[in-house]
């Protein structure tokens, strides 16, 4: 059989084999899937894991790294971690994740390992949602809760539109595409209600249930055996697994660790900044433009057209904004907007910038200087009536 991709990693391909891979077990109680699972797994967690990172590797060579990315989709490993009982890494790996989204408003389809945006879209995937309810109920950490209603305020503040909610076609701007996919009715929604109910809310015991990696509810008692005997692993002869990090049975999170909030937040404190010491705001030579050394109070590289304040600093500078139709936003600054903006009493540094180089045909001079490097994002328009 030819393999066509030459690398390897837990996200967008190969995340729902894994997840089937342990399920499977829970519902069929066959120990081969495992089997099959433990020796993943244990490669999983020998190279791919760079906690809190989750690094795709080359197959062959699986010490180097085959991206310098993140798919958005790795954001279910942490519940399966947690059905799995290793909790620990499933800390980790969901709370830097949660540091992207509270940097981006939500998790970019794919972002560096510095945590810029490297794909921007966001189709309103449910899977760090699915995560937060399944760490919630291991840990008993109300702080989970806080996370859900985080994604909550998000959601409606950045992607509700009249009919629904609207993917998120780029993160950097807040536009949206015309389209709202089902996995957002079948799990989001399920996993946030989920998240925040009582067990007298619910009509039946989910404990009776697994979900299938769509958030379909399956009965464990459709189980074809309660239990099985302990064989030998067949795969030995590939991989030495450590056998003490693995059970024949899922162990139950509410023993292992008694719903003691002290326990997640001891593991998450050292991450709480991870995303903004790796992801430094860069200084250009922009920092002196005021000939005081004021900095700009908006730089283009951090600029969101979601943001409200972001868009109060361009409406004093006088500067409207224009979604186009591929994603992009437009900044357009017209001559009567910019008289207004620099005659105004409460003019401040940008203000003052504007006014020193106004003095030629200016728009495309104005923006480069002010914005040295602008981003894919956005683009600036030619006023002429100077």
């Amino acid at each position: 059989m030819a393999v066509s991709h030459r690398d390897s990693g837990v996200g967008a391909g190969i995340d729902s084999y894994y997840e089937y891979l342990l399920k499977a077990y829970v519902l069929l109680g066959d120990d081969n899937y495992l089997e099959r699972f433990n020796t993943h797994y244990d490669a999983i967690m020998r190279y791919i894991s760079q906690p809190p990172l989750l690094l795709d590797v080359h197959i062959h060579k699986p010490m180097l790294t085959a991206r310098t990315w993140m798919d958005s989709l790795l954001a279910f490993f942490p519940g399966l971690q947690v059905l799995k009982g290793d909790i620990r890494p499933a800390i980790e790996t969901h709370e830097m994740l949660y540091q992207v989204i509270k940097k981006h408003n939500f998790l970019p389809e794919a972002f560096t390992t510095d945590f810029r945006v490297h794909w921007a879209q966001h189709p309103l995937r449910p899977e760090f949602a699915e995560s937060t309810y399944f760490l919630y109920k291991a840990t008993g950490d109300p702080y989970y809760l806080e996370v859900g209603k985080t994604i909550i305020e998000n959601l409606n503040k950045y992607a509700r539109v009249p009919c629904g909610f609207a993917a998120v076609k780029d993160v950097r701007t807040g536009s949206h595409e015309d389209r709202m996919d089902s996995f957002f009715l079948a799990e989001m929604f399920k996993y946030l209600y989920l998240l925040f109910s009582e067990r007298e809310d619910l009509s039946f015991d989910i404990e009776d249930y697994i979900f299938t990696t769509e958030a379909h509810l399956l009965p464990l008692w459709l189980s074809t055996s309660n239990h099985t005997q302990v064989k030998k692993n067949k795969t030995a002869q590939f991989t030495e697994l450590d056998d003490s990090n693995f059970e024949w049975s899922c162990p139950n999170t509410q023993i292992l660790f008694r719903n003691d909030p002290l326990y997640a937040q001891s593991i998450r404190e050292p991450l709480k900044n991870v995303v903004d010491k790796n992801c430094p705001r860069s200084t250009t030579r922009m920092d002196d433009i005021s000939g005081n050394g004021n900095r700009p109070p908006l730089r283009a590289r951090d600029f969101m057209a979601s943001n409200p304040e972001h868009l109060d600093i361009l409406k004093k500078m006088g500067v409207s904004l224009i979604h186009l139709k591929d994603g992009r936003v437009q900044l357009v600054q017209h001559a009567n907007q910019f008289n207004a903006c620099n005659q105004g009493k409460h003019r401040d540094t940008s203000g003052a910038y504007l006014q020193h180089t106004v003095d030629k045909p200016l728009m495309p001079k104005l923006w480069k200087k002010f914005f040295p490097r602008l981003p894919d994002h956005l683009t600036f328009e030619n006023v002429p009536n100077f």
